[in-house]
């Protein structure tokens, strides 16, 4: 599993997982690989799917 996010990456290896610098990320080129789901937001979906599971 690869992180994207503002957590220093030595954090992110100390926990096993790979770390990626949100700053290289271009979702929009991501978008015209048809082999490549990007779902806008998908924090924000997880999170309200988790808050309406526990209740």
């Amino acid at each position: 599993m690869t992180l994207a996010t503002s957590i220093p990456e030595s954090v992110v290896r100390s926990v096993n997982l790979d770390y990626l610098d949100p700053n290289d990320i271009d979702p929009a080129a991501w978008t015209t690989d048809p082999d490549t789901l990007v779902v806008q937001d998908a924090g924000e979906d997880l999170y309200l799917l988790r808050v309406a599971t526990n209740r």
